[in-house]
């Protein structure tokens, strides 16, 4: 298996354009109702999970792009109101340490579509093994600055695991606000605003963002609406600099309403539909970039990702000299060294 610390000195080469998306998925055996957010396992080769919009049970459905269901996931203990979104990244370093768990599932109870909420809950799971429960270790209860907004997007930062909420508004700019170092007490604290986009100026369809996710090495996000797929360039170890600049992508969602979106480990996009039997659609990455002569030095994860650009000293995400990068090096080949087959 690849190094970790070699993998951390190293950044992916990046996808230089996306084509259009392309079903290839009818996801029968998923007996998912409404896919309302999707993630890709950090542990589990090839494995996406989704969940239920409001209305549903607490589990997740795992399957893979060849169609196998993998089964399903309870949530003990949870009874969900609005679960609208969910990410995959690494665990809060004071989770790790006291459970060993490394790999998390976050997911956004942040549904609110009357904007009457008093606060809304991100729940932190320890991914799953197959045939395993996704047990919460931890429930953040937030708030957003100015009154409660109605949210459907959750993405978490691969290299520093913070956690971004987006709100979802269709007559005005979206709200950009990530989670506090510090959360998890026993009352809610309130969300930090980082930035306020408006799809319409990346030539989006409609401004109703439904679902966003952040790349494995940190150089893209996705946002999504319900007719348009939004695509920012972004700088690993700079992740709030982007989102005062239209997006670098933009096409057509084409898939009838869906709102979950995701990265495929080399660099495709996946979008999944509501309804059932459950749709999935890639679009297919066209062309690479090599990768950059800079590196970032991950460290050991922060509580829930900590501020960026502090360097390894205090065990943060920060741009770092040292090892040299690696030119050129795949996605998937880098997916090889942080995902650990845990199926069978």
């Amino acid at each position: 298996m690849i190094a970790l610390a070699l993998l951390a000195a190293a950044r992916a080469a990046t996808c230089l354009d996306y084509e259009a998306p392309e079903l290839v998925l009818q996801a029968d055996a998923v007996p998912v109702v409404e896919s309302s957010g999707l993630a890709l396992s950090r542990r589990r080769d090839g494995v996406w999970y989704t969940h239920d919009d409001s209305g549903g049970e607490a589990e997740l459905f795992a399957f893979e792009l060849d169609g196998a269901y993998e089964g399903s996931h309870a949530v003990p203990d949870v009874l969900p109101l609005d679960w609208e979104a969910m990410g995959a990244g690494p665990c809060p370093a004071r989770l790790a340490e006291a459970t060993g768990a490394e790999d998390c599932l976050y997911v956004g109870d942040v549904g609110d579509n009357f904007a009457a909420r008093t606060s809304v809950s991100v729940y932190v799971l320890a991914e799953p093994s197959r045939d395993d429960p996704a047990w919460v270790l931890e429930r953040w209860d937030l708030t957003w600055p100015g009154g409660p907004r109605d949210c459907e997007a959750l993405l978490v930062h691969p290299l520093t695991g913070r956690v971004y909420l987006v709100s979802k508004s269709a007559d005005g700019p979206a709200v950009v606000a990530r989670v506090p170092e510090e959360p998890g007490g026993e009352e809610p604290v309130e969300l930090e605003v980082v930035a306020t986009l408006d799809p319409l100026d990346s030539g989006a369809a409609d401004r109703s963002i439904t679902g966003g996710d952040w790349d494995a090495d940190g150089e893209r996000v996705v946002l999504r609406t319900y007719g348009s797929v939004l695509v920012w360039s972004t700088d690993p170890c700079e992740p709030d600099a982007h989102w005062s600049r239209p997006a670098d992508f933009a096409f057509a969602a084409d898939d009838s309403g869906g709102e979950a979106v995701g990265f495929a480990a080399d660099g495709g996009i996946v979008t999944t539909t509501e309804g059932s039997p459950m749709q999935v659609r890639l679009a297919a990455c066209v062309g690479w970039e090599a990768a950059g002569e800079a590196a970032c030095d991950t460290g050991p994860a922060p509580d829930t990702g900590g501020e960026v650009g502090a360097g390894a000293a205090d065990g943060r995400c920060g741009c770092a000299g040292g090892a040299a990068a690696l030119p050129g090096l795949p996605l998937f080949l880098l997916a090889l060294g942080r995902r650990r087959d845990q199926r069978g």
